[in-house]
């Protein structure tokens, strides 16, 4: 039971503060086991003793942590720690953790007061339905509760929801590289999507290249990573189209979520310490586009929230007034 406790995988901001923790004990001179040891004896983790218990046992710190951490940061450390530079991707890692970190404490910022009205909404529809409502209904019965109104939206809501499992269910069972297909295409996110995997992609693409690897070894490489990946199929189907006779370029182009500057890069020439160094670069310019778009979007949910719970109020009095004005007509 313990076993299955500590198998699950952190939080995200425990992620983060995990690699940010180990960034900082590695730079004061700490090994990687010295460093995990000193986190469990300061934090009294459960999930930390079994990576503790994992390295004793002689395993590597990238497999020690692996059920403990999102499967694309395994990737990363994995690379980065056969190659020397985990401290490196520690660094990165925990940079990029804390700003998604940012992002979702924004999001919920942000729906503590919508929520809040959604809350004093619903109150009111209670308290006219079943204390206001009744009273006038003695005087007229062509009124009709406000109620329905909000069942109806409730039933709405109850749709798009099921909706939403359905089309979820049916993405999980898709291959890793058809779900990206369809995500880069969604409306709104579709862009977020891609200059996410522009930057998941270029990154790994730095590690592979900044550690003197050729083509082959990094598909041996990659063969390690979880096969439900997108870098891990990307690396297969390279594989089978280069070993057919077929280019780089055709490759990326074949697929619309690779970066098209991927091709400028390859196709000039350059040495792979500066062909790393350009990956690097694109990655960060990548993480900057990614930043912004979040941030929007984040910025246009409130007032999309405001614009839903506005529609929702007019419609609850409209459910009240056009039978009282009906009713008038008639006197």
């Amino acid at each position: 039971m313990i076993k299955q406790f500590c198998n699950k995988q952190m939080k995200l901001v425990d992620q983060s503060n995990l690699f940010n923790r180990l960034n900082e004990l590695i730079s004061v001179g700490f090994s990687i086991k010295d460093s995990i040891t000193f986190l469990c004896n300061t934090t009294n983790s459960s999930k930390l003793s079994l990576a503790e218990k994992r390295l004793s046992e002689g395993h590597s710190f990238s497999y020690s942590v692996k059920s403990l951490i999102n499967h694309n940061f395994y990737n990363q450390l994995l690379i980065s720690e056969n190659n020397g530079t985990l401290n490196n991707s520690l660094k990165g890692l925990g940079t990029f953790t804390q700003v998604i970190d940012t992002y979702n404490k924004k999001i919920k910022n942000i729906l503590i007061y919508p929520a809040f009205l959604i809350l004093m909404l619903f109150a009111v529809v209670l308290l006219i339905s079943n204390v206001i409502m009744p009273q006038m209904s003695e005087m007229d019965s062509y009124l009709v509760s406000p109620m329905m109104s909000l069942y109806v939206i409730i039933g709405i809501a109850v749709i798009l929801l099921g909706g939403f499992l359905v089309i979820y269910k049916c993405m999980h069972n898709l291959s890793p590289i058809t779900r990206v297909k369809i995500f880069t295409k969604v409306p709104l996110f579709g862009k977020v999507y891609s200059y996410y995997l522009s930057y998941y992609l270029s990154i790994n693409l730095f590690l592979f290249l900044n550690s003197g690897l050729d083509i082959q070894k990094v598909i041996n490489v990659v063969g390690k990573f979880d096969e439900n990946t997108v870098i891990y199929q990307l690396s297969s189907l390279l594989n089978q189209h280069l070993n057919s006779g077929q280019s780089y370029k055709s490759f990326i182009e074949k697929y619309n979520f690779i970066p098209k500057e991927y091709t400028i890069f390859i196709t000039q020439g350059l040495p792979k310490l500066e062909l790393a160094n350009h990956f690097l670069a694109f990655s960060n310019v990548s993480f900057t586009n990614m930043d912004k778009r979040i941030n929007r979007l984040i910025n246009a949910i409130q007032p999309l929230i405001f614009l839903i719970i506005g529609i929702v109020i007019v419609i609850t009095y409209m459910s009240i007034l056009l039978p009282v004005y009906q009713s008038m007509k008639g006197i």
